[in-house]
């Protein structure tokens, strides 16, 4: 079940009213099974792999916890983590180059195989493995103690409203939210209303209509001049933000109709004055687990080399990144290129501060202007097929050449679709406006409700960040 799909929404209604006549562990049973019954849904051989990725990490966790020596502790805890790392390699491998030469049911194949014939990953399992180191590291560092509860342990593993794609959970503050077992008061089920509506709206009105234009941009054989490139660029850039921030409001709205307030994963990141700002405010699960988890303990090894450490901290960090998104070429490339930038802002803090001392406005312009410039351009690699792609696309932008006529502006779709691209975005910059903070009023629902009817465009395809 996908998040913006009507069967979903069928789902998570019957669990909220069966949630509001429980109470105590049964309620923590409902969510669990719920979750179980989600998973299924989707793939049920990937059901029993989460399930035993879950159970290895409970056994961990609780050998972990009870044992000691440090000598025991470090081997535990090394090969838990090289578990998980290697289960999410393995999957990230398979499905990137290997093709089983097998012979399979049609049903066996569509739960094991896409539709180029690899393996397929299982639904969130990165989450879940980057939710499990963390959640492994902060007992091995001691900033965190496990419960005895096995349920609320499996519960946070596999809560069905982030486990296709986050946010990613740390257990220290979702899990005393699980315990407690209350329900979402009044003001909470509002709000969780509105979430819900305002994500559906940005994935609907916003990304799966943008989406059209970047596919036709993208496509090899369309003869395209600098400007509907430059905008197929942009037009990419606001999509995956739309598409992912729609997802992630989803999710954190159906945890609030639980009583379970998530974290939010975007602090308005088109105003990030620097890259590293941007990635203060972008992705923010994923940036705070990059640094606590991998970027800090490179620098602790990497501090003898002093600056040096930190850019190869930087750069290896997002290598990683990138990679991990999808292994291909383009992906390792936007990877390498923020490592970079934030590699030479960290160099240059000092001069840009000095530069700019008594203009600190002029600086504001002027960062929030480069970052978007570097996240457009950096962005525009990853809806190519190959890196041959994305440099043909660059070639076309940086060659200066006008459109031979309207049609090429229109990316051949007509002017109507192309105008109501930037309908939408004006309603998007209008809206967002009202929910910051977010509002929760019947004007702002009904809002959103109308636009879905009116400007709404139906999927044709999953959540972009579901496939990582």
């Amino acid at each position: 079940m996908q998040l913006d799909s009507a069967p979903y929404f069928v789902f998570l209604g019957i669990v909220w009213l069966l949630s509001r006549i429980t109470s105590g562990r049964a309620t923590i049973g409902l969510l669990l099974v719920s979750s179980i019954v989600f998973y299924a849904a989707a793939n049920p051989i990937h059901g029993i792999v989460v399930f035993i990725v879950l159970l290895g990490n409970y056994a961990a966790a609780r050998a972990l916890s009870a044992e000691q020596e440090t000598g025991s502790r470090n081997t535990i805890f090394a090969l838990a983590v090289a578990g998980n790392v290697g289960l999410l390699t393995f999957f990230k491998l398979a499905n990137a180059i290997w093709q089983p030469n097998v012979a399979l049911s049609p049903r066996m194949s569509s739960w094991v195989l896409n539709a180029g014939g690899r393996v397929l990953l299982p639904l969130g399992i990165s989450y879940i493995s980057f939710q499990m180191i963390a959640y492994l590291t902060d007992l091995y560092r001691k900033t965190f103690s496990a419960g005895t509860d096995t349920g609320t342990f499996f519960l946070f593993g596999s809560f069905f409203p982030y486990i296709s794609a986050g946010p990613i959970q740390r257990a220290s503050q979702v899990m005393p939210l699980l315990e407690e077992k209350y329900r979402a008061s009044g003001n909470q089920l509002a709000t969780a209303v509105s979430l819900i509506l305002f994500g559906l709206f940005q994935k609907f009105v916003i990304a799966n209509r943008l989406a059209l234009y970047v596919h036709q941009v993208y496509s090899s054989d369309l003869p395209l001049s600098s400007i509907p490139v430059a905008l197929g660029f942009i037009l990419s850039a606001l999509q995956l933000y739309a598409d992912f921030s729609g997802y992630t409001d989803i999710a954190l709205g159906s945890a609030l109709l639980f009583g379970v307030k998530l974290a939010g994963n975007f602090d308005r990141p088109l105003l990030a004055e620097s890259v590293t700002d941007f990635w203060r405010r972008w992705h923010i699960s994923l940036s705070t687990w990059l640094r606590d988890y991998l970027y800090m303990p490179l620098l602790i090894r990497l501090r003898d080399l002093k600056t040096s450490g930190i850019f190869i901290a930087f750069i290896v960090t997002f290598l990683i990144c990138g990679a991990w998104h999808k292994l291909a070429w383009t992906w390792v490339l936007f990877g390498l290129l923020h490592g970079i930038a934030l590699s030479v802002e960290f160099a240059t803090r000092k001069v840009r501060r000095n530069w700019f001392i008594t203009s600190p406005s002029l600086q504001g312009l002027l960062g929030r202007a480069y970052t978007l410039t570097f996240w457009v351009l950096t962005n525009a690699l990853l809806p190519a097929k190959d890196l041959h792609q994305a440099f043909s696309m660059f070639g076309r932008l940086f060659s200066f050449t006008l459109p031979h006529n309207a049609g090429e502006i229109f990316a051949y779709q007509g002017p109507v679709l192309f105008l109501l691209n930037f309908v939408a975005l004006a309603v998007w910059f209008m809206l967002a406006k009202t929910r910051q903070p977010p509002r929760v009023s019947m004007r702002f629902a009904l809002a959103c409700s109308v636009l879905l009817v009116f400007l709404g465009k139906l999927p044709e395809g999953n959540f972009i960040y579901v496939q990582f």
